[in-house]
Formats: C-alpha cells, structure tokens, sequence
C-alpha cells in the first residue's frame, strides 16, 4: 500500500508567472486598446472571488474562462489564451522554486519509500507547465487538480484517489483554509510550511511551534486575510497544524518521514 505525502504548490513550492507576467500582459493589451487595466483586472478578480463565494470553486480557477468572459462582457475585442501565456512565461525569472533545495528534499522523500503527489487549485494545464520547466515533476506521481476531480480545496474529497491507492500520511501547504483545514479533516498529518517563522520559534521542534501562542496569533489573522471571515470558535481544534516548518528541508527531520 502506497504511503502518500501530498503537495500544495503556489506558496509551497513554486511562484508562477500569474502575477508577475500573465496578468500583467493582459492588462498591458488592455491599457494599449485605451481601456482602463485597472477597472477591466479588478473585474476578472471579482468574478474570481465571486465563483468562490457562490461555492464555485472549479470553475472560479478557470482562468481562460474568466479572463475572456470579461473581455465579451466588457466588448473588449481581445481574446487570451491563458494557457500558451503560462508556457511563454515558464522560465525564469517569471517563476522560480521557492527554496534551492525543493527537488532534493522530493528526492530524499521518494528514496525513503514515499509516495509524493501535488493536490492544487490550479488546473493542470496551468499548473504542469511550471512544474516541468523547474524541473520537479518527475517526483510526483499525481497531480490533481480542480478540474480532474470535480472539486478543489479544502473540499476533502479532491484527495479521493489517494486514498483509492493507500494512505494519506501528511499533506504540506501553506494556506490554513486549503491546506491545515482540510489535512485535519481527513485525518493526516498537517503541516504547515511559514518561511517567514522568527527565530523565536525556529528554537522550537516542528510539532512544537502550533502551541506557541504568537503563531497561533499568526494563524488567525492569516485565516482572516484568506478567507475574509472571522476565526470559528473550533479554531484552536480544526484549523491549526500538526507541524510547522519554516523550510522545506525540515520535511526531512520529522519523524513520520524518517
């Protein structure tokens, strides 16, 4: 029986070029038409948040449809292929693995006898692009995404072929809601990675870092800002993780890796 570690990708492992070069070509195509980029991008950001809301989540990642949608309702005489801009920015600097020693940690991970896969919001065809061009995507045996399954995060039941083939023993991610959230819910071993954890609760072992109470601070304010609601009164039991690591390279010293 298979034994899995599950994967996040952006903020976890990856930065991909959305941000820092996808929108920001469409914007400038926009702008040279003589519309407002301002106005036109607020709108597909909304309807972003909108799909979200409205329990909407597959298709509030469907970038292709959302961005060109927008341009119909707008009677911009654009047209984006959202994917072919993801491969034309696949290189770097528009991404970029966020530490230097992510392919040998995955490495170590699969020589230990694990089983590693990505579970993402991002549609595959966004998303394996990316993975391929920084050179990880070898490692992984799955990569689920939205559009595969039917669902995306947190819903649990985007981790249902996984556990088809074995065990779920942990998932890595970055975000509370989609990630911690979730992981408890299905029983794994949540870990959280925060690179920006201070030195304070470095001092701390990974299993000890949740307890600390200006992480768990941290935590509700972090949930606030993904989210935009208020913490639950189950906070403490259902939404912070197992594990805290402030690099990926801890994944290794934890003891249900080892």
């Amino acid at each position: 029986m298979k034994r899995w570690i599950t994967f996040d990708l952006d903020g976890t492992l990856l930065q991909n070029p959305f941000d820092g070069a996808v929108f920001p070509e469409i914007s400038s195509r926009i702008k040279a038409l003589g519309f407002s980029a301002d106005e036109v991008m607020a709108a597909i950001y909304a309807e972003h948040e909108s799909r979200m809301a409205a329990n909407r989540a597959v298709d509030a990642y469907d970038w292709d449809e959302i961005v060109n949608g927008c341009m119909r309702s707008k009677q911009i005489p654009l047209s984006f292929d959202i994917t072919a801009l993801v491969i034309k920015y696949a290189h770097r600097p528009h991404i970029s693995l966020l530490e230097e020693q992510i392919p040998a940690v995955l490495e170590q991970l699969v020589s230990r006898g694990f089983s590693l896969a990505v579970v993402t919001n991002g549609f595959h065809k966004y998303q394996y692009p990316v993975m391929e061009a920084l050179g990880i995507s070898t490692y992984f045996e799955r990569v689920i995404t939205p559009e595969q399954v039917g669902c995306a995060k947190p819903d649990t039941r985007i981790w249902d072929a996984i556990f088809r083939e074995g065990e779920l023993v942990a998932h890595v991610g970055d975000r509370i809601d989609h990630d911690v959230c979730a992981a408890n819910g299905l029983g794994a071993v949540s870990v959280m990675i925060a690179r920006t954890i201070p030195e304070t609760l470095k001092r701390l072992r990974p299993e000890q870092r949740p307890f600390d109470r200006s992480f768990q601070e941290y935590c509700r304010e972090k949930w606030k800002s993904e989210t935009g609601m208020a913490p639950p009164a189950d906070f403490t039991s259902r939404c912070l993780p197992d594990m805290v690591i402030g690099s990926i390279a801890e994944l290794l010293d934890l003891k249900i890796v080892r």
